[in-house]
Parts: C-alpha cells; sequence; structure tokens
C-alpha cells in the first residue's frame, strides 16, 4: 500500500525524532534541575501504577469468576436442605425414589468432600454430584474432554470431572486417566475450567451421584442431611419439589425440607464493593498518596521556575501555553511511570503467575485503567501548579 510517509519518508521521520529530542530534553531537564524530587516522584507512581494494575487484575478476575458462575447456575434452581426424619435412611434406596421425577429435571448435590488418595497433604477437596435420567442442556463448563451421560449416571459408573488444578493430580493408566478419590477409582473424563481464567470449579471434583465413595455415603446417612439443587430446563420445579417432600415424609416420619429459590445473578460490583479487597484498598491509599506528594513536587518545580515563567510571559507566553507545557511534562513523566508499573506486572504474570494467592494475570483492561489514570494523574498533579501560573504577574516574577 503507498503511504505518505512511503513517498515522503523524512516528514514520518523528523516528526518522531523532534518528539523524542523534546521528550528528553524534558526529562533530563528535571532530571538535572530536580533529581531527588523527581526520583521519589516517578517511584511513587510507580509503586502506585503497579498495585493499580494488580487491583485492575483481582477486580476483572472476580467479573469473570461471578460470570461464570452466573452460567454455571443452573436454569430454575430451588436450593433444598433436606433433614432425614426416624426410620432406617438409606441412601442408595432413596436414590431410586428419584426415578418417578421428570425428565427434565436434574439434581445437584452440593456440600460434600472427599480426598484424593494419591494427593501428598490428604487434604478434603470439594465434591459435588449430579443425577439426571435425560440429557440436560445445562452442564459444567468443561475445559477439555466429555460429559458423562444419563446412562452413565443411572448405571453407576466410576466418572468423574475434575477441576483443572487438580488435573496434576491424575495418575496415567493405559490409554486413560484416573484418579482415586476416598478409596475408590474413577475414570477422569472431564477437566472443569476455562483455560487462562479461574473459576469456581478449579478445585472441585464433580460425578454422578450414583458413584458417590463408600465413605461419602456413609458420611450422608450418619448425619442424615442432604443439600442439594432441584432445577428443571423449562420452569421452577414446584410440582417435583412437592413430589420429593410426599415421599421424604411417607419414607421418614418428622423430616424437614427448607427451600429457597437459588439466585442466579449476582452483581460483581456490589459484591466488590461490600468485600473490598486488600490489594485494591491499598492501591488507593498509595495512589492518593503518590497524587499528595506530585502536586507538593510540581508546586515546588513552579516556585522555582517563577523567573522562566515570567519571561515566557513577558515574551508573548499565553497561561495557555505555559498550562499546556506544564501537563506535557507531567503526563510524559507519569506515562514513563505508569509503563514502569506495567511492565512489572507483565513480567511477574510471565514469571510467577501469582503472589501470596493474589493473580499477576494481565489483561486488556490493565491498559485501558492505566491509560485513564494516566490522564486524570496528570490533570490532578498539573492543575494547582497551572492556576498559580495563571496568577502570577510577569513583572512579579521577574523582580523575584
Amino acid at each position: 500500500m503507498i503511504t505518505l510517509y512511503s513517498v515522503f519518508p523524512f516528514i514520518e521521520t523528523e516528526k518522531v525524532i523532534d518528539l523524542r529530542h523534546r521528550s528528553m530534553q524534558i526529562i533530563r531537564r528535571q532530571f538535572i534541575s530536580y533529581p531527588a524530587p523527581t526520583i521519589f516522584l516517578m517511584i511513587g507512581f510507580v509503586i502506585s501504577f503497579l498495585l493499580i494494575s494488580f487491583g485492575t487484575s483481582s477486580f476483572v478476575q472476580l467479573k469473570n469468576m461471578t460470570e461464570t458462575r452466573n452460567n454455571n447456575v443452573p436454569p430454575h434452581g430451588i436450593a433444598l436442605s433436606l433433614s432425614i426424619g426416624e426410620g432406617n435412611f438409606q441412601f442408595d434406596k432413596w436414590l431410586d425414589s428419584l426415578n418417578r421425577l421428570e425428565n427434565d429435571t436434574g439434581l445437584i448435590f452440593t456440600g460434600l468432600k472427599g480426598f484424593l488418595d494419591d494427593a501428598d497433604s490428604k487434604e478434603k477437596v470439594s465434591l459435588r454430584a449430579e443425577w439426571f435420567k435425560s440429557d440436560l442442556n445445562w452442564k459444567y463448563i468443561l475445559m477439555e474432554g466429555r460429559y458423562y451421560s444419563p446412562k452413565e449416571v443411572m448405571s453407576a459408573q466410576p466418572v468423574v470431572l475434575l477441576g483443572k488444578n487438580l488435573q496434576k493430580l491424575s495418575i496415567r493408566e493405559g490409554s486413560r486417566d484416573v484418579v482415586m478419590v476416598s478409596g475408590r477409582k474413577y475414570e477422569v473424563i472431564g477437566i472443569l475450567g476455562k483455560k487462562n481464567e479461574k473459576t469456581n470449579w478449579d478445585n472441585t471434583i464433580v460425578m454422578p451421584v450414583t458413584a458417590l465413595p463408600e465413605t461419602t455415603i456413609g458420611s450422608i446417612e450418619s448425619s442424615r442431611a442432604i443439600s442439594m439443587i432441584l432445577h428443571k430446563e423449562s420452569k421452577l420445579p414446584m410440582k417435583e419439589l412437592s413430589l420429593l417432600e410426599d415421599d421424604l415424609k411417607r419414607a421418614y416420619s418428622g423430616s424437614q425440607i427448607q427451600a429457597e429459590e437459588v439466585q442466579k445473578e449476582l452483581d460483581y460490583m456490589s459484591t466488590a464493593l461490600a468485600n473490598p479487597d486488600f490489594v485494591q484498598v491499598l492501591s488507593v491509599l498509595v495512589y492518593v498518596l503518590a497524587l499528595i506528594n506530585s502536586v507538593n513536587v510540581t508546586s515546588f518545580w513552579m516556585n522555582e521556575r517563577k523567573y522562566e515563567i515570567g519571561v515566557r510571559k513577558a515574551f508573548g507566553h499565553t497561561n495557555f501555553t505555559i498550562m499546556k507545557l506544564l501537563m506535557a511534562e507531567m503526563l510524559l513523566l507519569i506515562s514513563i511511570s505508569a509503563v514502569g508499573g506495567i511492565g512489572i506486572h507483565l513480567a511477574l504474570d510471565m514469571g510467577v503467575g501469582s503472589i501470596a494467592e493474589y493473580t499477576t494475570q494481565f489483561y486488556l483492561e490493565n491498559i485501558i485503567v492505566a491509560v485513564i489514570f494516566v490522564a486524570l494523574s496528570t490533570f490532578l498533579t498539573a492543575i494547582i501548579p497551572a492556576l498559580k501560573c495563571i496568577k502570577l504577574q510577569p513583572i512579579e516574577a521577574l523582580k523575584k
């Protein structure tokens, strides 16, 4: 493609060289004239922009996790807490009674625990179990692999969906990956989660409820309590809720069911404001301190440059021209600081990935927020000294 630059390359080159030359002059003059204040100003803004970038990543991650959770909340769901009454409660026998539910109905059993036999720490992991007898549209998000089928659920096949953070604990056995959960071997057929994103299911194991480990079933039977989500494709499963309640109270007298509609839409903005992240709070505090310091530094610069400003005004420089000069100086210094902070964040993202459970993942939003804060910082830092410049009279400055 023929462009003006390809025909007359010296035009663009001269502009770039002139801009680069003036930028270097500004930086050199500030460092030579006021080395300590300039260094402290830039260090303060580098740290500030680094923390703001971390806070932005934390907020974006919360946003993504909230959206993922909303996508992973079944439609028309009712959260149930079952308290089993008197009688010989057998979990497997109770599961058989679920066959009376309609085909487009599903159950998600929550609050279950198990442990990975090959994990060094033997710490318990979160389990979720599903029941459905026909293929449903709603499913947990898979990063790879496949979902178990209704046939596998009904026939109690030992298959699991493994959270992506637990994938490293699986064992290769022939042509398949397996994992030992609470003493029972399961085939890993799918990996839960999203690539390069944190989700609520990264450390969770999901399996058919008919294939739960014996120890987990024993815990359910001894506690005589079940937490689960009853959901349906088309509408709230009120009919199925009544059926479950009637069957449970008929089989075990004194049983109780607490039901509450599942909240699907979560406002991540309200969540962030209600539970502010430590890094986000710290970034705001450091940023405010950096602004206060920069205003003091620029005020000091202006006081030291009164003679220069007076001469400029005497030779016809307008208030707007002087304000533009001051803004350009601050914009350049703050932009360099922002690039430094963003650069450190990028290096940490490529090097470590997280610090003390805080993600260092870099998003497009980090750059957008940095640009906004550069503009805001330049305005807030330069506006007070600039207003003082406007009031300064040339004769007054020249006398001093």
